[in-house]
């Protein structure tokens, strides 16, 4: 089922909800990579105790993420899953083999919108590297630089074609890692290159971009050629990042989820010795223990209270445990910390 993101969600992070839902069935590994990413930027910018619509959110996204490794028990994706060079490995090469056909449209100088929405693609792809932000310093400023060439290419086809010019007449230098700068890798967002218009602002109809199949990774045969009858202008209203289509996804096992029912009390015809003192109380009286109390509105609003505090912190629990598979230390013990004082407002 698509996720369907709250309004108040940043602008920054509905990219990565559209991402997850383009390739739900033809990539779940990468739909899955990214539901982990929104809940990481939900927890890190602390927006689950800000707006109830985005904790509710945050609470669908980590059910959703714990089914998938529930249905999925398969020896290769649980390697993937649970070992962090591989995660990288597989995310990484995913992100390549769609750098990849893009910058080779470029070099045939076939370059459309396409093009520069595959640039992009890439670049949320990339990012999701940043699940694990102790990585070698080197590899990620080598990463960075295919963002930052992927970024600029997006501008360039985009302006040219707002302008009706072609973006084909245009050499580019040769990509080469190490001709280019090394900057440090940063956690937050790149910036867009300077002069050129904003592409989170686009949001043209972009159904006619395919992207190449899914990688076993990265060198296949180039895409053919995409269509160019279209001339895209950019647009200022504030959506989510541009669709694009993938091949047919491969047919995927249904996994299904078991959920108890919820105990129903069957009632008694005659009173037990044991029954509890917030029974409903019947037409004809019950004989009780004399030490009984009769349940008061102030017990109820207790019990009521008690639920909502137990809620709350199994919510506070849940992030804490998503934080820890991250290794994220700072946020699980702030999680359960908040979990445990709460748990500490119950009267024993």
């Amino acid at each position: 089922m698509p996720l369907t993101p709250p309004s108040s969600l940043p602008k920054a992070i509905n990219p990565f909800v559209t991402r997850s839902n383009e390739l739900e069935n033809a990539e779940p590994l990468i739909a899955y990579f990214c539901k982990l990413y929104i809940v990481e930027q939900i927890l890190n910018q602390g927006l689950h105790t800000t707006d109830d619509e985005i904790s509710k959110f945050a609470m669908e996204l980590l059910d959703d993420i714990e089914n998938f490794k529930q249905v999925n028990q398969e020896d290769e994706i649980k390697d993937i899953i649970n070992d962090k060079s591989s995660s990288i490995l597989y995310i990484v090469g995913f992100g390549d083999k769609i750098f990849n056909n893009s910058l080779k449209q470029i070099k045939q100088h076939v370059s459309n919108k396409s093009t520069a929405l595959s640039f992009l693609a890439s670049v949320n792809f990339y990012e999701l590297i940043k699940l694990w932000p102790d990585q070698d310093v080197y590899e990620m400023n080598e990463l960075m630089k295919k963002i930052r060439y992927a970024k600029f290419h997006a501008a360039r086809i985009l302006k040219s074609l707002r302008k009706g010019e072609d973006p084909n007449e245009y050499d580019p230098p040769e990509f080469e890692l190490k001709d280019e700068q090394e900057v440090p890798f940063k956690q937050e967002e790149e910036p867009t290159p300077a002069g050129l218009p904003n592409m989170e602002d686009d949001d043209d109809d972009d159904d006619n971009l395919g992207l190449p199949k899914v990688p076993q990774f990265i060198d296949d045969e180039p895409n053919k050629k995409q269509n160019q009858d279209q001339e895209p202008e950019l647009s200022k209203e504030k959506s989510p990042s541009p669709s694009f289509k993938l091949p047919e996804p491969p047919k995927s096992k249904p996994g299904a989820i078991d959920v108890d029912p919820e105990p129903v009390t069957p009632r008694e015809s005659t009173p037990k010795v044991n029954e509890p003192s917030s029974s409903r109380s019947l037409s004809q009286p019950i004989i009780k223990d004399n030490s009984t109390k009769p349940v008061t509105k102030f017990d109820v609003s207790q019990i009521i209270e008690s639920g909502e505090i137990y809620n709350k912190a199994q919510k506070h629990a849940k992030f804490a445990i998503s934080a820890m598979n991250y290794e994220d230390k700072e946020t699980a013990l702030k999680q359960l910390k908040e979990a445990i004082a709460l748990l500490d407002q119950l009267e024993m």
